[in-house]
């Protein structure tokens, strides 16, 4: 069978952009394409669901991380401890992008970290800490 130089050229070109959709992308867990910046999808108050695969679920357990347009960053955590205190702690700082936009340096009063992005969009925040802890986050 013999195809047309014109349609040879068209699937080449088609091949192309197909290949290199799928293989740019940033994060480990995606998303393959997006319209928004990194950082219009990162500000926002994320709540956090998992960490390492454990649900913090209704026990009154809550962590929120908040990231700023302007740079600024805070962890709210609350949380019931063995004696049945309620017990709620804020950590504020700054962040920034690191590695070509692929980690986020957080730096509070107590810590510095880079947390390396595994997915970013709109609604999901999956990143690894610098323990190999695995977070994924919701946002608001």
């Amino acid at each position: 069978m013999n195809i047309p130089t014109n349609q040879k050229l068209f699937l080449a070109v088609a091949m192309g952009i197909i290949l290199s959709f799928s293989s740019c992308n940033k994060y480990e867990d995606g998303p393959a394409l997006s319209f928004r910046s990194k950082t219009n999808r990162l500000v926002g108050n994320w709540n956090v669901v998992k960490i390492d695969g454990i649900r913090l679920s209704g026990d009154g357990s809550v962590v929120v991380i908040d990231f700023d347009k302007d740079r600024d960053f805070s962890i709210l955590s609350s949380y019931f401890q063995s004696n049945g205190q309620y017990v709620s702690a804020r950590e504020a700082g700054e962040w920034e992008w690191e590695n070509g936009k692929e980690e986020i340096e957080v730096e509070g009063s107590t810590f510095k970290e880079d947390w390396e992005i595994l997915r970013l969009t709109n609604k999901e925040l999956w990143f690894e800490d610098e323990r190999g802890q695995k977070w994924k986050c919701e946002k608001d």
